[in-house]
């Protein structure tokens, strides 16, 4: 009874301590995801405005000017969209992470419960019995606390994931719509380079 209530106190120990250093890291992941979106968001509109300017006339220096202007900030955009892309993917990767030790813990809980019910239910109701188990029960009402605290941690780490997985989502489409106006911008260039 003695070796399973300091398991106990244990497990209970380290899932607080995980749990504390995944709040604080997924507050930092959200506060750099928000500024790699404004990052985003301003090479979009950058990026919009080159466009816009490339309406001139063809063949008009305002046209020649435009095309120069798209061809250099295109690629510059393109690759700023890619760097911001892997960097949301390797958030993504280390919440993937988070979610998974904090799966491996609630199991580890739900054993240790079993393991205290399996022990209070084989003891004897012997009068010098009856102390340590009023206090495996304790023990077992603590640990399913935890458990639920850590269910609802699980699934405050599946919000985020979605999250950050939209936010990959419109990052590919984001790049895909520059990569296609590079294109454009390079087949426009192309008379007045002739």
């Amino acid at each position: 009874a003695a070796e399973l209530k300091l398991a106990l106190q244990q497990l209970q120990t380290r899932m607080a301590d995980v749990e504390s250093a995944d709040v604080e890291a997924l507050k930092a992941s959200v506060q750099q995801l928000e500024q790699r979106l404004a990052d985003v968001e301003t090479i979009a509109t950058t990026t919009s405005n080159a466009v816009a300017v490339m309406d001139a006339p063809a063949g008009s220096s305002a046209h020649s000017k435009a095309s120069d202007t798209a061809a250099a900030a295109l690629p510059v955009a393109l690759s700023s969209l890619q760097a911001r892309l892997q960097e949301a993917e390797a958030q993504l990767a280390k919440l993937a992470a988070s979610q998974k030790e904090a799966k491996d813990i609630a199991k580890a809980a739900a054993a240790a419960a079993q393991a205290a019910n399996a022990a209070a239910t084989a003891a004897a109701p012997a009068p010098s019995l009856a102390t340590d188990v009023d206090r495996l029960s304790g023990d077992m009402s603590a640990t399913q606390l935890q458990m639920k605290e850590v269910g609802k941690h699980v699934g405050g780490v599946e919000q985020q994931l979605k999250a950050i997985e939209a936010l990959v989502n419109s990052l590919n489409v984001r790049v895909a719509d520059v990569e296609t106006t590079q294109q454009e911008a390079s087949s426009a260039s192309a008379p007045v380079a002739a």
